[in-house]
This record gives C-alpha cells, structure tokens and sequence, in this order.
C-alpha cells in the first residue's frame, strides 16, 4: 500500500517542480501569458490543498512519515504567501511597475522548490533498500 502511495506521491512532487519552473520563467517575462500562470497556480493549488493535505502520515513510509506534518504546513505556508503575491504582481504588471513583486515571488517559488527537493530526497530515502 505505501508503495502505491510513494508512488503516487513522487508523481506529484514532479508535477510540482514542473509547475514551479513554469510559473518561475513566466514571473521573469517582460509580458506573462496570464493563462500559463493561471493554469500553474490551479495545478499547484490542486496539489497542495486536494491531494497532499489529505495525505495521513500514518500512510507514509519513514523517514517521511516523521516528517510530513511539518513539510506539509511549510508548503501550505508558502504556497498562501505565493498565492498573495501572484495577485499583487499581476496589478504590478498592468501598472509596469512588476520588479518588487517579481522578487517575493521568485523568492516563494524557490521556497518551494526547496520544499519539494526535500520531499524528493525523503522518497528516495524511503525506496533505499537500507531502510
């Protein structure tokens, strides 16, 4: 069962990455395509609240299952702040005036990208035949 779960769940994690680098490039152009954003952040919103949030620890294999509550609330955390952001940076860009808005998000986006290192790194650990 854990296998199914571990399995479905490094799927996830590299959508989450791909999303993340997707939304990355789209922050760093001059002129966004709204509906790329748009479509990245309904993915990720789509990870993070409907698919990891239902996830039980006690349905994880160690060394993940130790630490899923706090990288759990640490991307949530993270995802809130970039989701705030994205809305102001969007109204920065009609404005031109996107830089400082540009930057928190690159910042929150690499956040996450860290977070889901972490969580890459866990799941290897936990498919090492050491274990």
């Amino acid at each position: 069962m854990s296998f199914l779960i571990l399995t479905s769940l490094r799927k996830s994690a590299q959508t989450f990455r791909l999303d993340l680098e997707g939304l990355e490039q789209q922050s760093q152009a001059p002129e966004p395509d709204w509906v790329q954003v748009q479509g990245y952040l309904d993915s990720l919103q789509s990870l993070i609240k409907n698919q990891w949030a239902n996830l039980s620890p006690e349905a994880l294999p160690k060394p993940l299952s130790l630490s899923w509550l706090s990288l759990q609330t640490e991307i949530q955390r993270s995802w809130q702040l970039l989701l705030t952001d994205s809305h102001f940076w969007r109204a920065a860009v009609k404005a031109r005036r996107p830089f400082q808005h540009q930057a928190r998000l690159q910042g929150h986006i690499q956040r996450l990208r860290d977070y889901g290192q972490y969580l890459e790194q866990l799941m290897d650990q936990c498919a090492s035949p050491s274990e």
